[in-house]
């Protein structure tokens, strides 16, 4: 069974980053992030997040140190201001990690650039 222990109301469309911790949800993964796009251009079909939804898997991220969560937060966080997985930071998704719960200068960039 899956229970959910969310921030606001899981069907509002007010919001811009919803977060919930939730138990059989992430199918084992510490965090999953989705987004319902809408379009900007129906010629070039570009689209754009609107609302980003972050889900932590209480199954993983319970037994997880402060360091570990942080890092979970950063790097679901990170998707949903448009960055994808990578070699920098909290957005790495091998097991070389570590800790690190910082974007770095490089996704930092990438954001600047984006807003």
């Amino acid at each position: 069974m899956t229970s959910f222990h969310g921030i606001g109301v899981s069907d509002s469309t007010d919001y811009d980053v919803y977060v919930e911790k939730c138990y059989g949800c992430t199918y084992g993964y510490a965090g999953l992030h989705d987004c319902r796009w809408i379009s900007t251009s129906s010629s070039t079909g570009n689209k754009v997040c609107k609302h980003s939804h972050i889900w932590f898997g209480g199954e993983v991220t319970d037994s997880y140190t402060a360091a570990q969560n942080q890092q979970v937060a950063c790097h679901e966080v990170g998707h949903s201001v448009g960055l994808m997985h990578g070699a920098y930071e909290c957005m790495r998704t091998d097991s070389n990690t570590g800790n690190s719960h910082h974007l770095g200068s490089h996704n930092e960039g990438h954001i600047n650039g984006y807003y």
